[in-house]
Formats: C-alpha cells, structure tokens, sequence
C-alpha cells in the first residue's frame, strides 16, 4: 500500500521533474486520455507487484498441505487485494492532482502507515466491532473475523463486506471523478498558488541568508558557510507542503498513542501513565517517524537533482563535504524536533493524571538513547544508500526495507538471534518499572556505540562520495574514490572499523548478545526487587489474616512495587478462597502469597501457595471512573482456582491435561465473573475464548483433536470454557459445578492419576439420558450456526422462525452436516438488553418452516439464540432479531 502511494504520485509529476512535460502536453493527447492512461498503468504496476503475494500463496499450499484450492485462493486475491490495491493507487493518485506535487503521495503514504500501525495494534477491537468493521476502508477487521470463523474452510466475508466495499468503492470514484474534473495539462503544470514565479525571483535582494564567495576558505569561513547553506536546507525543508503534513500527522498519531498505547485487549479499564508506559512511546511510533526521517533524508539528498538545480549549484566554489553535512545536520534538527514532542505529550499526560510520579532519568535514556540517538544513526543509513544507489526511489525502498527488516525481525521464528539489528538496542521493548531492562541494561551503551559506529563509517563513506556534477555509474565513483582516499581519510576508516570491531570484541566476550527468550526473571530479596544487572526497586508488602471454611486462620501475603490496587487484589483471593471451598473443598495449603513480576510474563504452571503476576496484568489499572477493575477478579479467581491441583489433584501427562489443568477452571473462573458482574461481562468474557481459540486454531500446524483428546492449550482451555458453558446453559450451570467439585474432591481422595477420559464417562453416567448428547461436544469436533429467520408478532405469541446446522469436522478440517437435535437456549431482551424470558428450543434444520411459538413478555423487543455466543460459529447479527420496533 505504501508503494502504491508512492508510484501514483511519481506517475503524474516525474514528467515535471524531468521537464519534460512542455513536450509530452503537446502530444495529441486530450488530457483527461492522459489522465485515465496514467491511472490505469499505475495501478497494473502495483497489481503486478502484489502478484508475489498469490504467487507464495500457490507455494505454501504445496509445500504444506490445505484444503483451500489454488482457485479460492486466486479468489481471495481478486476479491480483497485487487481492491485494496485500487483504494490506495486512487488516493495517492488524487490527492497528487489536488495539490500538484508530490507532497500529495506522501500524505497518503504516512497515511497508510499510520492506518497500518493502528489496524495492526487494536486488530480485535476492530474485528469485533461492526461499526469500525463497516469504517475500515480496507476490510482488515472483516477479513480478520471471516478468516477466524471458517478456520480451514473457505472464508465467508458476508454482508458487511459488500456494504463496506460499496462504501468506500463509491467514495473512491467520487475522489477520482473530482480529481479528473480537476486535472487538466495547463492547471497541473502551473506553479500552485501561493509560490512566486521564478522570474520574479530573480527581482528580489539578496538575502543575508544567502552564502557569498569568500575571498580565502579557512576554517573559521567553511563554519559561516555551513551555517548559511544549514538555515537555507532548514528552511527549504520546512516549506514544503507535504513536510508539514506529514509532521503534522506524527503529531497527530503521538497524541492518539499517548491516549491507548499499550492498554491490552483483555482490561476495560485505561492503564495509568506511568513513566515507562509513555516512554513506550517510541515502540510503535518508531517504524513511523524511522520512515519520515529517512524518506525525507532520500528527498533532501537528491532535492538538487529532482528540481534541476544542481547544474548551477554544484559549479559553486564550496567544498562538497559541506553541502553534506548541511543536509545531515538539517535532518539531525528535525529529529530534535521531535524528541521535545514525544516528551511534552507524555509528560504532559502524567501531570494531568496526577497519579504517577514522573522519572526523569528514564525519560533522559528512552528519549536519548532509544530516540534521539537512534534517530541520527537511521538518517545516516539514509544518506549512506541514497550516494550508494544514486537513485532517489531506490534509496527509499532500500532504506524503508531494511527498517521494516529490522522492526520486525523478533518475530521471524527462524531468525535465531535478533538482537543485531541496526540502530536498535536489545531490551527496550521488554523495559519493566521492577527490574529495569533486565540483563541488558549493561549491554544497551555497548551496542549503542556500536551502531555509532557504524553510521559514523556510513557517513564517512557518504560524504567522501557526495556527487557533484553529471551523475555517474556505481563503478565510476568506486573508481573516483580509490584514486582518492588520502591518509587521514584512511586513517579515520581504518578508525572506525577498529571502533567497531572492538564493540563486537566486547558484545562476545561479555555474553550481551543473548537469546531474547532468557531475559531473567524478577529476584525478591527482603527489602527489593533485583535483576541480575543490579538494577534494583525497592519493594512493598501487605499481609492478610483470612478466615476459611474450616475456621482456621491462613496468612495472605502479597509483594509488590505498584501499589494502585493492592487493595482489589486483596479483595480478589477472598473471593477466589471462598469460591474455591465451595466448589473443591478444604483449601490445601498453609498459606498463599501474591508477588508482582516483570512484564512481560506467559502462563506459567501453578505452583503451590505461590502466585507470580506480571504488573501489566492489573497493577497499574486506572480506577478513576469505577471502584472495581473486573479483570482484577477475574484473573485472582483463576490463579486462586488452580491452587487445588499441586497439592490435591493428580492430573496425567498426555492427552486431555489441558483441559482437566486449565479449561475446568476457566469454565468455573467465567461463571464467578457472570455472578459477580452480571451477564454482558460473562459474554465478553466468552467472546475473549473464542477469539484465543480461533486465533490458536489458525496459527496450528498439526490437526486438531477433541477437547479430551487433544495437548493443544487452545482447544482444551479456550474451546474447553465455551464447550462447557453450552453445557451449563442446558443442564444448569449449578448442576455442572456441582458435578465437577465433585469429580474432583473424589479423585482427590482416590490419590490416584485422573485423565479427561475419566471426566467424560463421570459427566456420561451423570447426565440425564435425555442430555446424554451433550458429552459428544468433548469427544467430537462439533460447530453449530443459528439463524432467526422470520419474527411475527400475533395477538397471544410472538412466532420465531429459528434455523440451526450442526457440523461434525474431520482430522485436516473438513466439514460433515450431521442432523440437529440439540437444545439451544432463546431469550427474549428489553430495550436495555435485561432478559425478560428464557426457554430451550430444539432449532429447525431449514428443511421445514415451523417456527417457535414464545410467549408475549411485556416490554420485549428482541429475540435472540445463543445469548453467551457459546455455541455459534457464524455471524452474530444472524442469531438476532427485533421483535417489535424500539
């Protein structure tokens, strides 16, 4: 997409910077033919660039076997990127008309970029959200759902997608129609308002600002001249339209990611600014102002040659290394620029709150070493491969590639260390406010003066080689050069790579440049927390007496550093102890203690009467609109919860451990959370399953088993909480709680290994027959879909046409219909979505029109199946419907 912006733009102005538009206009050409061809022949260029994307596609499905069809898969590419391809060539393309220059590309290339960062970061907001899906120009929240839900069935996109595409399809036309009523060859090749002609520049004084011919070059002249030629590049820079723009729109995006940057999906509450969340800043704005700086570093390179200026330019008597560092040290001014805004928004967000002390040393390492610094190693990567390459959109692409390169390398499976990535120092994503950057905090100077290096011998290379004159061939100049190099130039080559050399010495000997995955974790001594690099915070403790079933008195302690809601946490392990006894029994410990670890941290397994909780996980929730933070519970309840299995339960390795270990308990963990905070959280709390299923089930390479069958975490926790709340809603929840607590307390007492096995004949022999079914949603691989169809609403019922399909799947995905006798709950909602009538419905399987018959409730004004989503697979505006208008 971001080539797409780029290649519309050049389409329509690389004839003016050729100048050769005088000659091209007066072909017998109409413009608006002008304008469709370029239109046209851009977006097959960009067409024929995404090709690579089906191109891997038709790879992968023969190197790795799946049921999608080279034909659904060329399918997908029409339908999604096709599409996607002509919104972004049609925007670029039209705002290049609208403002006659480039700087119109480039507004829609950063924004696109940001676009990408925000989809890519709140990708579940927007998946499930049907107005954000509906406003997403692009369909990536559509697509995202659609791919989720079919798993490895082909995806259906539905209805919102073609009303989206409607949408935004429409609109685009009516972009590219006013720019085409717009365009016309004497308009567009006109100097845009605002800006004097040429000729009447030469009428003007000159400018003290201005460099004049000096009658001897010493040094004390070369620094006036280098300040002059530095406030004319500053200057020229700052105007030009799409500059501002595009520095506007970083201000823009700073402001939105102070505002939600970092707040995870799984917490309704906003996080606390504290100073290491706004520091963070500079993680998902890095990739962002990193293009800026080196797109517009490529422009001011080549910004002699692009206006046909560097004919007089380079005949004037300077020396070359000073028009370099000019550029250099303009740039280095914009990144200054920016280092003030990301620390005046930030700070400014903590004093507002008011509730988190401001670090000022941790502001003065992220903002220097991971901002500043950092900023003027990647402007030299710029200057370096723009002299390299000699060509101006060469230099962008090369430079852009190697830092989306870097930027995501942590994610490349394959890759084994990435840590050596230029201009990026190892820890500053993993910072935590109790250990600091763990053992790489005396690794981050070192690899700073390493990529120092580095860049110091790019711009050394840079300047020595700046062009001057007719542009010549790569050869050429590394011939030039060679016949140049003089001793002191040596001398400082041959310095640096001693410099670099020496920091890679010292990286290997000391170990710094270790796996990412042994960040240690958190030691708690008596008085702090401490890392091995000897970073150190000091920490709080709070004990508690609680008294359990049996009478006795257990000690609570928890270790913290933060201590915003200490209190909720407190408050949390009494419920889960008094939730936990009621339905296991006698709590089996001594005691139970609570400690704050270093983000990030996984799910790690239970360990007896200890408790590790990462501090993104609640301890820095901010309550000032609400007394309570529910994920508080929630998550206190399922740690607690897992405290019986250690020392009660024996649970066998192997298949169905998960779901005995973990998908038991989040079941149990979802119910409290309902009681607790009513039906909507429960149903949050569902959809946050299906969303880790799902997403589980499209990354997993090995076929997928039943719940008690499988090892896969997200088949027997995540499928396992929705399998047994569908249950519930048939048998009563009560009843399956009851019945767990008692497989558990009995084979807690047997002494003996339990498998899922056993739970599925104990569940078998404890339904009534009439529900005996209901143990196949463990043992198969079942999905359901609903559809209300017709809603009439007669004097003495409201008649509802419901439609349900079952679907049994096999081992590689495919999908068999089996016939439905299934109980499904309906319910009948108000206009405030309270429950005004709940009965079990055997749904129609379509074949037949016999519609339910409920009951006339007062004040009911929509009917729904499947209220929880526990069963369901498809969409979820299918399984609602209004009975009456509201």
């Amino acid at each position: 997409m971001l080539a797409a912006s780029v290649l519309a733009g050049q389409a329509l102005t690389r004839d003016l910077e050729h100048q050769t538009a005088a000659y091209l206009y007066a072909l017998p050409v109409t413009d608006k033919t002008w304008f469709t061809g370029k239109f046209v022949g851009t977006y097959l260029t960009v067409s024929a660039l995404a090709l690579f994307y089906p191109i891997g596609l038709f790879a992968a499905a023969y190197v790795q076997k799946t049921p999608l069809s080279p034909g659904e898969l060329a399918g997908g590419f029409v339908k999604i990127v096709g599409q996607n391809v002509f919104l972004a060539v049609s925007v670029g393309y039209a705002l290049t008309v609208f403002t006659r220059r480039m700087a119109g590309a480039y507004l829609a290339m950063f924004a696109l970029g940001l676009y990408a960062l925000l989809t890519q970061s709140y990708r579940d907001v927007v998946a499930a959200d049907a107005l954000l899906q509906l406003l997403d120009p692009f369909g990536i929240g559509i697509v995202t759902e659609a791919v989720e839900r079919a798993g490895a069935t082909t995806p259906d996109l539905g209805d919102t997608w073609l009303i989206s595409r409607l949408l935004w399809l429409g609109l685009t036309f009516g972009l590219l129609t006013r720019a085409e009523t717009r365009f016309s060859f004497e308009w567009f090749a006109a100097r845009p308002a605002g800006k004097p002609a040429d000729a009447e520049s030469t009428d003007r004084p000159s400018s003290p600002l201005r460099p004049a011919l000096m009658p001897s070059f010493t040094p004390p002249s070369h620094v006036q001249l280098l300040r002059q030629l530095t406030s004319l590049t500053a200057g020229e820079l700052m105007s030009q339209v799409g500059f501002r723009l595009a520095l506007l729109a970083l201000l823009l995006a700073t402001i939105g990611y102070a505002l939600f940057y970092g707040q995870p999906d799984y917490l309704a509450e906003p996080l606390l600014p504290t100073t290491a969340r706004m520091t963070a800043l500079r993680q998902p704005l890095g990739l962002f102002i990193g293009l800026f700086l080196l797109v517009w570093t490529g422009e001011l390179a080549f910004r002699e040659r692009t206006t046909g200026f560097w004919v007089i330019y380079d005949t004037l008597p300077h020396p070359t290394y000073l028009t370099a560092l000019a550029k250099l040290l303009t740039m280095l001014g914009v990144a200054v620029v920016l280092t003030p805004i990301l620390f005046g928004v930030s700070v400014g967000m903590q004093l507002g709150n008011g509730k988190t002390p401001i670090e000022w040393p941790l502001y003065a390492e992220a903002l220097l070493m991971d901002g500043l610094l950092r900023y003027g190693q990647l402007i030299a990567l710029a200057l370096f491969v723009s002299i390299l390459t000699g060509n101006r959109f060469l230099a962008h692409a090369i430079s852009a590639s190697l830092l989306i390169v870097a930027t995501f390398a942590p994610q490349l499976t394959w890759l084994r260390n990435p840590l050596w990535r230029y201009s990026f120092l190892p820890g500053s994503d993993r910072y935590s406010d109790l250990i600091g950057y763990g053992q790489f905090t005396p690794a981050r100077p070192v690899f700073h003066e390493l990529w120092w290096g580095v860049a110091v011998f790019m711009l050394i290379l840079a300047i020595r080689n700046w062009p001057r004159g007719v542009a010549k061939p790569v050869a050429q100049r590394v011939r030039a050069w060679r016949m140049g190099v003089t001793w002191p130039y040596a001398l400082a080559l041959l310095t640096t790579i001693g410099w670099i050399a020496d920091c890679a010495y010292h990286i290997g000997r000391n170990g710094y440049a270790t796996d990412l995955a042994n960040v240690p974790s958190t030691t708690v001594s008596p008085a702090k927390y401490q890392a091995q690099s000897g970073y150190t915070r000091p920490k709080q403790t709070r004990s508690e007496l609680v008294t359990l079933v049996d009478g006795r008195q257990m000690p609570v302690n928890l270790t913290f550093y933060h201590p915003y809601n200490v209190d909720l946490f407190a408050k949390a392990i009494r419920a889960g102890l008094t939730y936990g006894e009621r339905v296991f029994g006698p709590y089996p410990h001594a005691g139970l203690q609570l400690t704050e670890t270093p983000s990030p941290q996984t799910n790690s397994q239970p360990t007896p009467a200890r408790i590790a909780l990462a501090e993104s996980f609640g301890w820095t929730a901010d309550r000032s609109s609400t007394d309570d933070v529910d994920y508080i519970y929630y998550r206190m309840m399922r740690e607690v919860l897992t405290q019986w299995f250690p020392g009660q339960l024996s649970l066998t390795d192997g298949p169905g451990k998960p779901f005995l270990a973990e998908g038991v308990v989040e079941y149990l963990t979802a119910q409290a959370l309902g009681q607790r905070y009513g039906r909507a959280r429960l149903k949050s709390q569902l959809a946050r399953y299906r969303t880790a299923y799902t997403r589980g089930r499209n990354e997993a390479i090995a076929p997928e088993l039943s719940i008690l069958e499988t090892d896969a975490v997200y088949v027997g926790r995540d499928r396992a909480a929705l399998v047994l709340t569908s249950i519930g809603q048939v048998w009563g929840d009560d009843n399956l709680t009851n019945f767990i607590g008692g497989f558990y307390r009995t084979a807690g007492k047997a002494g003996k290994p339990v498998t899922a096995a056993h739970f599925g004949a104990q569940l078998d022999r404890a339904l009534p027959d009439s529900l005996r079914y209901l143990t196949t949603y463990l043992r198969q691989r079942v999905y359901f879909e609903f559809q209300i169809g017709r809603v009439s609403q007669l004097p003495n019922l409201v008649a509802v046409q419901i439609i349900g399909h079952k679907w049994q799947n096999g081992t590689v995905g495919e999908r068999q219909e089996t016939p439905m006798a299934d109980y499904v709950p309906v319910v009948l909602l108000d206009a405030n979505g309270r429950e005004c009538y709940r009965t079990l419905i055997l749904p129609s399987s379509g074949q037949q029109d016999e519609p339910i018959s409920l009951p006339v409730v007062a004040g009911a004004t929509e009917v729904i199946i499947d209220p929880l989503g526990a069963w369901g697979d498809g969409q979820a505006d299918n399984r609602k419907r209004l009975v009456q208008r509201r």
